[in-house]
This record gives structure tokens, sequence and C-alpha cells, in this order.
């Protein structure tokens, strides 16, 4: 049997979404690579007034989705197949091996700072 992991779009996003992923080491060093990569604590954007604008939503979504299946890759589990909408095309490509999760951070960065223009 096959195994597909899809990444959601915006509108799945959640106040505390970040907080909320489970304390383990993998995802603290996800959040910990993100901030460095923004020079930002990534923490600050998944509030209820920072949800408010697009590019808090879309890193938060990368950031979630990235940490999620890099804790279940570290319980061996692995997709035979991934897919994402919209933003969540980013972090299935992250899971794919084809582009690094700090470039990726970048791109999504910059991509909701330009739908803001």
């Amino acid at each position: 049997m096959s195994t597909l992991w899809a990444f959601p779009g915006q509108g799945a996003q959640q106040p505390g979404m970040l907080h909320d992923l489970p304390d383990s080491t993998i995802v603290r060093a996800c959040l910990d690579e993100a901030s460095e990569v923004l020079a930002e604590s990534v923490l600050a954007l998944d509030g209820i007034e920072a949800l408010r604008g697009t590019r808090a939503v879309q890193l938060c979504l990368l950031i979630a989705a990235v940490a999620s299946a890099r804790l279940l890759q570290g319980r061996d589990a692995q997709p035979d197949y991934v897919a994402g909408l919209s933003i969540g095309a980013y972090a299935a490509a992250v899971v794919a091996g084809a582009v690094t999760f700090a470039d990726a951070v970048r791109l999504v960065a910059l991509r909701g700072e330009l739908l803001l223009r």
C-alpha cells in the first residue's frame, strides 16, 4: 500500500498552531531553524492578530507542516508521495527533498510579502 502525505493551503491555519505542536527536539529544531532564517521568533506568528496577515499565515502553515512531517519521519514513517494545495506545495517540496527547509522559509516569507502589494 502506498502512502500520500497532503499538506493544506491557506484556510487551515489556527491561532496557536505552532505553540500546539508536540514538544519534541525535532519540532523545536524546526522552529529554531525557521526563526534563525527569518531573524525573528516564529512563535510570534501564530497569534490571532498576526494571523490576519498573509505572510504569517503562510509561514505558519509551512513550518507546522514540515515540523509535523519531520516528527513522523523521526518515528520511521515515510510517504511514498507528497502533495500540497497552494502554500502546502512548499511543504511537500521540502519533504520530497526538492527544496531545503531554509530556502522554503525564505521563499514563503517573500511570497507572503509580495501578495500584500
